[in-house]
């Protein structure tokens, strides 16, 4: 698993910049992918698709939001996976 800086896009939307990203790239070709990220404080990502993640490193793809952790003592951690290619 990798750790990479990214921003959070809905449409045109720009949901968070600067998240913390953990990221498994599991297929070749980076087909096959997922990880969680740190929204925040604020910010919300709802479950569901439509969301694209724009890596600092130049990488993008777009995820569905498979899971969103709100907890009262540290940060909302949102689980993803890709559906598609992230190049």
């Amino acid at each position: 698993m990798e750790f990479v800086q990214a921003k959070v896009v809905k449409g045109k939307t720009v949901i968070a910049d600067g998240v913390e990203t953990y990221l498994a790239v599991t297929g070749e070709g980076g087909i096959e992918w997922n990880g969680t990220f740190e929204l925040p404080q604020g910010a919300e990502v709802p479950p569901g698709k439509g969301y694209r993640l724009e890596l600092a490193d130049g990488r993008a793809g777009d995820i569905t939001v498979t899971n969103v952790n709100v907890s009262d003592h540290g940060p909302t951690t949102v689980g993803f996976r890709g559906t598609g290619r992230l190049a």
